[in-house]
């Protein structure tokens, strides 16, 4: 019989996490909006490397054994679904490391479309890679694993 309050600890837990990540990429979001008239692409770099460091310690959670893993030893059908979510935590860090670099790169350039856009792009593939995650906690522990507020 599975115990109602451990499988809520574990969603709990990965609701924070998440929630953390989407404050991060607001944050980012709310820089970049600032950057188009202040011209400060060092704010925009900070900003994006604490949501780096926010993602490096979500995977690292993960890949040692967290909410996933607690998700594959209850539903093991998951397993090969798991497998790759987590096999994206490495392109996702580099895809992050090269807007990082591109925000410290010596020039304003965090204001133009184009970094925008490629910004956008990240977002979105994370937030594939969450609803993916998403996915496999729900379908494991049969309950919501995320719902942003407001």
């Amino acid at each position: 019989m599975r115990d109602h309050f451990v499988d809520q600890a574990y969603i709990d837990h990965f609701r924070r996490e998440h929630s953390r990540i989407h404050q991060a990429v607001r944050d980012v979001e709310h820089e970049l909006h600032l950057a188009a008239t202040s011209r400060d692409d060092e704010r925009v770099a900070t900003r994006l490397t604490q949501l780096r460091q926010t993602l490096a310690r979500h995977f690292n959670d993960e890949d040692e054994g967290g909410c996933i893993e607690e998700a594959i030893s209850r539903c093991p059908s998951l397993s090969r679904e798991a497998v790759l979510v987590e096999k994206e935590h490495p392109m996702l860090l580099q895809l992050i490391d090269r807007l990082i670099e591109r925000a410290r790169s010596g020039f304003v350039g965090c204001a133009t479309d184009d970094f925008v856009e490629s910004f956008r792009r990240f977002a979105k593939t994370l937030h594939a890679h969450e609803a993916a995650e998403n996915s496999i906690l729900e379908r494991a522990f049969g309950t919501a694993a995320y719902e942003e507020a407001g």
